[in-house]
């Protein structure tokens, strides 16, 4: 248990781990719709992957140096790319989630005429939660307390600003603006953007669902993976296996070979899973 401890210590002196700012920043973004990381989160997305590659390493080499070398490089990467793109896409998610559920919510309010705006949009705001709830709110309470078109229309500026990736809120929104300060409201229209930002939302629920789906395959894939190495060892002895690979020329440029080929596919899936923009479904590969 020493030795692990004086190895992260090491970690943290040579600031390969996250420094105390930087945690803080990733729970700060996480606890906009969620809750403070777990330990289970950090250990996933931050130290499985190395843990991994530096066991496949092992066992390709049976060396402790250059287990300890792909290990050290493996966390660099998590670090790096894999923790924080983890909470930032876990953080679209629930962003469009909270979106949806407001346009949603305060479109059915609406339909009913004896509804006024300021009841409507204090009602569906209280259906959802987070952060869209926290940043709806200075506009409610400044239509409520009837201030100038000037001040709520600055409020509506920064609602469009904030999510302006999702343009279907946009224009929900700009409806939205027209009814508090014209005082004219098309309901129809209004239920047709609804309409169209449910089928968007849709889609990128579809879209996601099948990133996780070439996740579980990247799975199988690591699982074949042991698999394999543990039939070729067990199939000879282990001085066998030593003699004939592990100490060859050919084990090595092989060995070499393919944790290099397991990294790259690693890299690219990580880049094609963490890219959420649904446009980009088709140059991903992930038809």
């Amino acid at each position: 248990m020493s030795i692990i401890k004086d190895f992260i210590n090491w970690l943290n002196s040579t600031k390969l781990l996250f420094q105390r700012e930087e945690i803080e920043k990733l729970n700060a973004l996480n606890r906009r719709y969620r809750s403070t990381l777990t330990r289970r989160d950090w250990f996933i997305n931050l130290f499985l992957a190395p843990i991994i590659i530096a066991g496949l390493v092992l066992v390709l080499t049976f060396n402790p140096i250059y287990t300890i070398v792909e290990f050290v490089v493996i966390i660099v990467y998590a670090r790096r790319f894999i923790m924080p793109e983890v909470v930032m896409h876990n953080y679209r998610v629930e962003e469009e989630k909270a979106c949806n559920k407001f346009v949603g919510s305060l479109t059915q309010i609406m339909m009913d005429k004896n509804k006024n705006i300021i009841t409507s949009l204090e009602r569906a705001n209280e259906r959802i939660s987070g952060e869209l709830q926290a940043e709806l709110a200075p506009l409610i309470l400044k239509i409520k307390l009837g201030s100038e078109n000037s001040l709520i229309k600055a409020e509506f500026a920064r609602i469009y600003e904030k999510y302006k990736n999702d343009h279907v809120f946009v224009q929900f929104m700009e409806q939205i603006e027209t009814w508090v300060i014209d005082g004219e409201i098309n309901r129809n229209v209004l239920k047709n953007i609804k309409t169209y930002h449910d089928l968007m939302y849709e889609k990128r629920a579809q879209f996601y669902a099948k990133k996780r789906e070439h996740f579980r395959d990247i799975r199988s894939m690591i699982f074949v993976i042991g698999v394999f190495i543990t039939l070729l060892i067990t199939s000879f002895s282990f001085n066998t296996y030593r003699l004939a690979f592990v100490d060859s020329t050919i084990g090595t440029v092989l060995s070499v070979v393919y944790v290099t080929v397991v990294l790259l596919i690693m890299d690219g899936f990580r880049k094609n899973y963490f890219d959420d923009n649904i446009i980009s479904l088709k140059r991903g590969g992930l038809e």
